[in-house]
């Protein structure tokens, strides 16, 4: 499979550059893009309470609920014309926040960069840190600005943060991508990457020297401890049919377990990733549908595999675990610049073990965003998680007992 994956892209990628047609080149041209975001929320989660002070058994009231945030991204856009009226480019996404081992949040590093080569009758090839086919091209219901956003920014990691998240998300590891244009409303894509590091690096972002001799397994880039042999592939249907607009799909992921396995506490690796032992091959599955009428969206997700964490397809579980799965529905209204948008979804994951059953979550929450102006939005989302047999020990919460999470958030975007 890698070989017809690899030499089907070749293939692809000869066509691309030898495409043919009567066109004025322009030469590269440069924008810069990105984003702002400064939020207030409000977060009760029963992981908080009776947190001991270090070097103390004092049990303070809790963490405090209330906090703001701010994010923001720049991005450098490429794009040239070739005389055969290919377009290329590339696209360089710089975090300007970073949290990383020794950072004080705002360490200056890219999120996503990558390279394209795009023609209208042939496709489009991506090669770099990017999101897989499958990420890309995966039909997922509307989701309200902040979706999963309590769980992920607000408040303490530790176990699995939440479980609805999309096909691969957050797997910017190094990759080829190839789109395909759409042909009757069908279109399709796969893509590739060895392994699950990113970047120009021997050395992994895992807080060792770069200069050092003797870095560890766990540091290495081609270190055999992450996923190898990466493939995902994805086919989507777009059309309308009168007033009613139609969009589903299919995605997929799979991927070899790392050859070798070390216990580590990098900050970068998912729990499974931080245990001794092999893992069984990740895989991940996921069908979309989304119908659209008058400012109306409804839609809804199922996604199944072998894999852990909290990204479907990107670990997989412990041997003698079994799958995991969740189901997401969404709903979208859009009058005069305001668009409000509700959320329902489930998920379960095999935890195998005797002491606590299967680590089940359920999630709903509102939300509304409205324009103010262009690239200029307020939004505001109330987020309700409930999680049954939480499979880790995280601050004031013991192993397998209920985790409660919900919260409110009020902010402003500026896009540009």
């Amino acid at each position: 499979m890698r070989k017809l994956l690899l030499g089907t892209t070749a293939a692809v990628g000869v066509a691309l550059i030898g495409a043919t047609g009567a066109s004025a080149q322009q030469a590269p041209t440069v924008r810069i893009g990105g984003y702002f975001d400064f939020s207030l929320g409000y977060v009760n989660d029963n992981a908080d309470r009776n947190l001991p002070l270090a070097g103390s058994a004092t049990a303070p009231a809790g963490l405090s609920r209330w906090d703001f945030r701010a994010d923001t991204e720049i991005h450098v856009l490429v794009q040239g014309k070739a005389a055969n009226g290919l377009t290329y480019g590339a696209r360089i996404e710089f975090e300007m926040d970073a949290v990383g081992v020794g950072s004080a949040g705002t360490a200056f590093n890219t999120d996503e960069m990558w390279m394209f080569v795009s023609s209208p009758t042939l496709g489009t090839l991506r090669f770099g840190d990017t999101d897989s086919a499958a990420g890309v091209m995966q039909v997922r219901p509307p989701r309200y600005v902040g979706f999963n956003g309590l769980r992920v920014n607000w408040v303490r990691q530790g176990g699995t943060r939440y479980m609805f998240a999309g096909l691969n998300d957050g797997a910017d590891n190094t990759k080829i991508v190839y789109l395909s244009p759409q042909f009757a409303g069908f279109d399709f894509g796969l893509s590739f990457a060895l392994n699950g590091g990113e970047g120009e690096r021997e050395v992994r972002g895992v807080g060792v020297s770069p200069t050092s001799t003797s870095v560890s397994l766990a540091g290495l880039q081609r270190g055999r401890i992450d996923r190898e042999n990466e493939l995902t592939g994805a086919i989507r249907y777009r059309g309308t049919f009168g007033a009613v607009g139609v969009a589903a799909g299919f995605g997929f992921t799979t991927a070899t377990a790392p050859a070798n396995r070390v216990a580590t506490a990098a900050p970068n690796l998912g729990l499974e990733e931080r245990l001794a032992g092999r893992t069984q091959n990740p895989t991940a599955y996921s069908f979309g549908l989304t119908v659209s009428f008058s400012g109306l969206t409804l839609g809804g997700e199922y996604t199944w595999g072998r894999y852990a964490g909290v990204s479907p397809g990107l670990t997989g579980p412990a041997p003698g675990r079994g799958d995991s799965r969740h189901w997401l529905l969404g709903a979208a209204y859009t009058i005069e610049g305001i668009t409000l948008t509700a959320n329902f979804g489930r998920g379960t994951q095999d935890t195998n073990t005797g002491a606590i059953g299967d680590h089940t979550s359920r999630i709903w929450g509102i939300g509304a965003t409205y324009t103010l102006a262009p690239g200029w939005t307020a939004y505001a989302y109330y987020e309700n998680i409930r999680d049954t047999n939480f499979p880790t020990a995280i601050g004031g919460l013991a192993a397998g007992q209920r985790r409660s999470t919900d919260g409110l958030v009020i902010g402003t975007a500026l896009t540009f």
